[in-house]
């Protein structure tokens, strides 16, 4: 055993191009290493009971966690040789950390499992990739989407920066190690739970595909180990000083004056009040903008940055890190609301985590009153949850219907997020509430192609009290508010369903509304690298439910599509043996798939198996003779023209008399 607790390995000394005169290159992550303790935090994935993704030789070592722990050795050895203070997350291979672990140890509010705890400037996560492909290969490196603890939304396009920097680096390194297999997937953003949740920078490089030969071949010995990890050092190089400096380097947001106009007085009238902040006149015709902070305080101003506008490219922004203590009122122009201009609805993007710091809220009032009414507040009526996510709210205006009324959003307080709206319209909107279907009771009902768009920040969490469906599912936490749709398939029929969300949505079927009682998942599962899609044949006829979750603190508007498929291959569940009498089972062996009949040894009939597509397609249909309740069928998985089948999912069904079994196959090529 080596001193770190791993497995031995030799350390690989003919590769090591270090040397290089790094003192050219230009530092330029904006990272606060003020109060940081160690410079980077190297985080082996996986370990303990769960070793990742299995090589390509199967279930044999190397696997996913050796490897992550081979490239994690050789990286602690070159970032301390560049002059870096580095530790590793786990340094034994019977310790496992949760994702959300990974991230308390970097934020130096956990322990690693030798009893460090230390702050840090940055985590650098090691992983590899897997595919059904088997050509699938490649280097890829992930940055955050989102950051839970973010103060500016910028934050996430510096850590885009290092990405992109690593990678550039990790590539020259790459290319030698994977020769003839390489290939550069470039940077990606993802709502992995250890880049998010991490308070610094933090990135995640997937250094190749393990499931591909070539690629599995030569990340298995030191040599290439060696190589990735000097590619990786060379890119923290570029971005990440080793000196804990202290440096922090402070986003500008564009507040050209140019762009700033004094509203003059608006006229009193009725008004659908409809304002994107599209216009460079900031604040716009109608609107004026009142600072009752200290001077040199924030106050709102019109922002055009990437990523700070739900649609367009403007929003009116409140710089919330500034600590000369900020009291910015945004007020709207007189307005009359009435039956058909009933609510207001606006889109907001902040943070939850930091209200305690900088709060946000919406007031109305009557024209000339002093006093305003509280409509709506960041602190109380929102959940916690990733920041800096625009999502839509709509409050009633009831109360003062036919009144001539002002609103007013204001910020308050310093050293917290910065605040953002945009959308702002008056209408016949639905106040925002709890989504009516999020309990199973009140279930949506889907059926054929669907394309539905919903909200789950202010839904129960009602299935996932227990942790069944998150340990079917492969995650650690499935604790996030559910919204339910209700499914009503006959056996043999196919959903195919995707969940489109920026915070990290999981989609998970349930056959009852039950903790343990789901038969599929997708989107956020262990370090939110699972599917995105759910493909499943139902063996069973009946009610089943589709859930949108998320992590604890995860929430956030979504996107739900798919297609439920009847198929010719569909049974009524009465006409499936409940004793189970009838049952058909597959193997695949030397190219060939062997199809498996059981059924009561006094039954005459001839079995029939059958094997259809999922548009209902047959691709094959033989007769055997059966002997003493038993018998099987060789399938070369051709159709019945002799054409290869694709790899993907099909449906095999066994006629036995009046008896059904009906079941689904993965044929992968």
């Amino acid at each position: 055993m080596r001193a770190d607790g791993f497995a031995s390995r030799r350390r690989h000394s003919g590769w090591s191009v270090l040397s290089l005169a790094l003192a050219g290159f230009v530092l330029t992550c904006g990272i606060d290493g003020a109060s940081a303790q160690i410079d980077v935090w190297i985080d082996p994935g996986h370990g303990g009971h769960d070793p990742g993704a299995l090589g390509h030789d199967g279930a044999a070592a190397p696997n996913e966690m050796d490897l992550n722990s081979g490239v994690a050795y050789y990286l602690d050895g070159a970032l301390t040789g560049l002059g870096y203070i580095v530790a590793k997350t786990q340094n034994s291979d019977t310790t496992y950390f949760t994702p959300r672990q990974r991230a308390l140890i970097a934020n130096g509010e956990l322990p690693n499992d030798l009893g460090m705890q230390s702050t840090s400037q940055m985590l650098l996560s090691v992983h590899m990739n897997s595919s059904t492909n088997a050509v699938a290969r490649g280097t890829e490196t992930w940055y955050p989407a989102t950051r839970y603890y973010a103060k500016k939304k910028i934050e996430s396009v510096e850590a885009q920066s290092a990405a992109n920097q690593v990678q550039s680096a990790l590539m020259s390194y790459a290319n030698l190690a994977f020769l003839f297999c390489s290939a550069d997937r470039g940077t990606k953003a993802g709502n992995f739970a250890v880049l998010k949740r991490t308070k610094n920078l933090a990135l995640l490089v997937e250094v190749c595909f393990i499931s591909n030969e070539c690629q599995f071949r030569n990340i298995s010995t030191d040599g290439d180990q060696a190589l990735i990890a000097d590619g990786i050092a060379v890119g923290i190089s570029y971005c990440l000083e080793p000196t804990l400096s202290g440096r922090v380097r402070v986003p500008v947001i564009d507040t050209d004056p140019a762009s700033v106009a004094k509203a003059g007085e608006a006229p009193i009238t009725e008004s659908a009040l409809g304002e994107s902040f599209e216009e460079t006149a900031f604040p716009p015709a109608g609107w004026s903008v009142l600072t009752a902070g200290g001077a040199g305080s924030p106050t709102w101003e019109r922002v055009t940055l990437p990523g700070h506008a739900s649609d367009g490219v403007a929003a009116a922004w409140v710089g919330g890190g500034s600590p000369q203590a900020a009291d910015a009122w945004l007020i709207s122009p007189p307005i009359v609301p009435s039956g058909d201009l009933s609510a207001v609805r606006f889109k907001w993007a902040g943070s939850r985590i930091w209200a305690h710091a900088v709060d946000a809220s919406l007031g109305v009032r009557n024209v000339g009153d002093v006093e305003w009414t509280t409509l709506w507040s960041l602190s109380l009526d929102e959940p916690m949850a990733d920041p800096f996510i625009f999502r839509e709210r709509a409050v009633g205006l009831g109360d003062w219907a036919g009144a001539t009324v002002e609103l007013a959003f204001r910020v308050t307080g310093a050293d917290g997020a910065d605040f953002m709206i945009d959308e702002v319209a008056l209408g016949a909107y639905e106040p925002t509430g709890p989504a009516a279907n999020d309990r199973c009771e009140s279930a949506s009902r889907l059926f054929g192609s669907f394309d539905v768009d919903g909200v789950n920040c202010y839904a129960t969490d009602d299935l996932s009290d227990g942790s069944a469906i998150a340990e079917w599912c492969g995650s650690t936490d499935l604790g996030g508010p559910d919204v339910v749709y209700e499914l009503r398939p006959a056996a043999g029929d196919t959903l195919t369903a995707h969940v489109d969300a920026d915070w990290g949505a999981s989609l998970y079927l349930l056959e009852g509304c039950a903790a343990n009682a789901a038969v599929a998942c997708a989107g956020q599962q262990e370090d939110s690298r699972g599917p995105t899609d759910i493909f499943h044949v139902f063996e069973r006829s009946g009610l089943h439910y589709l859930v949108v979750d998320g992590e604890s603190g995860s929430c956030g508007p979504f996107r739900l599509v798919g297609r439920m498929t009847q198929s010719a291959t569909a049974v009524p569940q009465d006409s499936v043996d409940a004793e189970e009498n009838v049952r058909l089972e597959y193997i695949t062996a030397a190219g060939q798939m062997i199809l498996q009949a059981s059924y009561p040894a006094d039954v005459a009939t001839e079995p029939i198996f059958e094997v259809y597509d999922i548009s209902g397609k047959r691709l094959m249909q033989r007769r055997v003779p059966g002997s003493g309740g038993h018998c099987e069928v060789q399938w070369n998985m051709r159709d019945q023209n002799g054409a290869a089948v694709a790899s993907g999912m099909y449906v095999a069904r066994l006629r036995v008399g009046p008896r059904v079994a009906v079941r689904k196959l993965a044929i992968l090529r």
